[in-house]
């Protein structure tokens, strides 16, 4: 008996001896992800830019929430001057580490397109073809805007992205702005389309990726563009940047995981003066 008491100790203590091993080895694995996640996380931090850039006859704010640690969404700018501005705002597929690296080669691939800043569409078209062969089974909706301050004059190319919007005050509504183009990756050549647009001063562009208006409820319901439209409407006498930030919180106030989106939540609030 005595024998057979001593075995049975011997083999529990050679169990605790392996599972003792075992979390040893899951829990350095687990602080490897997490370094990495949090390198992810720097690396798609700088990619953003760190500050907005200033213009005589506009206001604006960008406003950025992950849905996770690591987004894949990712926004940049082309300027010259005071008064003629570029924006481009794309959402890249997936998230974590492969989404963090593949908005920094987007980030390069906008970079090197600073002589188009007044050609939306051969500006995209040129990243299209720059990013086909490198971005695997990736894809991504990417719009860009061009903007004459002076002129007030508006030039948009969309692949595959959400409507651009311009709130209307006098018109109390939006007014969109959806020129065709397919999604980039798809194919190396693709025709796009710039949309012209003559914007009026108290105008409100509204430039964002689809987290914003597919946030859900616990009901499994969009928040839409009819609530975004309300919201704008209720909230159209704040600044760029109280507007934004009212925005997230009542995205905050619907979503079914209060405090956390299921997708990345990113958009730009541009006011013509």
């Amino acid at each position: 008996l005595s024998i057979g008491l001593g075995h049975r100790y011997y083999l529990l203590k050679q169990q605790n001896l392996e599972i003792e091993t075992n979390s040893v080895l899951i829990n350095s694995r687990l602080n490897r992800i997490q370094n990495e996640l949090e390198i992810a996380k720097k690396i798609h931090e700088s990619l953003l830019p760190a500050k907005l850039p200033s213009f005589l006859n506009a206001k604006m704010y960008a406003k950025y929430v992950p849905s996770g640690e690591i987004g894949g969404d990712f926004y940049d700018f082309h300027y010259s001057d005071d008064r003629h501005l570029g924006i481009f705002i794309a959402d890249v597929t997936g998230h974590g580490v492969p989404a963090a690296l593949f908005a920094s080669t987007v980030k390069f691939s906008f970079s090197r397109e600073a002589q188009f800043l007044k050609e939306p569409s051969k500006l995209m078209a040129n990243i299209n073809l720059s990013l086909f062969e490198r971005i695997g089974n990736n894809f991504l909706s990417a719009g860009y805007l061009y903007l004459d301050l002076h002129t007030k004059k508006l030039i948009y190319a969309s692949c595959g992205h959400p409507p651009l919007l311009i709130w209307k005050r006098e018109e109390k509504e939006f007014v969109e702005l959806k020129p065709k183009g397919r999604l980039i990756g798809i194919a190396p050549d693709i025709t796009l389309h710039d949309t012209v647009y003559k914007l009026e001063s108290g105008d409100r562009i509204l430039f964002y990726t689809d987290g914003l208006i597919e946030c859900e409820n616990g009901e499994g319901i969009p928040f839409g563009e009819s609530a975004l439209h309300k919201f704008a409407l209720a909230h159209e006498n704040l600044n760029a940047q109280d507007f934004s930030n009212s925005l997230v919180k009542s995205l905050n106030s619907y979503s079914a995981t209060k405090g956390t989106f299921s997708d990345d939540v990113t958009f730009i609030v541009i006011d013509v003066i």
